[in-house]
C-alpha cells in the first residue's frame, strides 16, 4: 500500500532519525494491516492539519523528500489529541494503552 519505499531507504543514510522512527513503527506494527480506508482516514487527518498528503491509485506515493516524513508521522500515529483539554499534539513518542471502562 506503500509506492516509493525506496526512497525511505536512500534518505536514511542521510539522515538517521529516519532509522528511528521506523524502528517505532515496526514496534507498533500500523503498517501491516493498511487498508484503504486507513489511507482515506490519513487523508482526511492530514487535511485537518493543512499536510500534504501524496496518494496515487489508493496508495500511500512517496516521490519527494517531503513525503516521506508525513507517511512516517501517519504509520507512527503523530497526531494525537489530550482526553482532558482536547488539545492536539504532534508526537512520535507514545505507548499504546488499554482503556479499562
Amino acid at each position: 500500500m506503500i509506492k516509493g519505499l525506496d526512497k525511505i531507504e536512500k534518505e536514511i543514510e542521510d539522515n538517521p532519525a529516519i532509522h528511528k522512527k521506523l524502528v517505532r513503527i515496526a514496534r507498533a506494527g500500523n503498517y501491516k494491516t493498511i487498508s484503504e480506508k486507513d489511507i482515506k482516514q490519513m487523508q482526511k487527518v492530514c487535511k485537518k492539519y493543512g499536510v500534504k498528503i501524496n496518494v496515487k491509485d489508493g496508495k500511500l506515493a512517496i516521490e519527494e523528500k517531503e513525503d516521506i516524513d508525513t507517511v512516517l508521522k501517519m504509520l507512527a500515529d503523530y497526531y494525537k489529541t489530550v482526553d482532558v483539554s482536547g488539545k492536539p499534539y504532534g508526537t512520535f513518542s507514545g505507548k499504546e494503552i488499554k482503556v479499562t471502562n
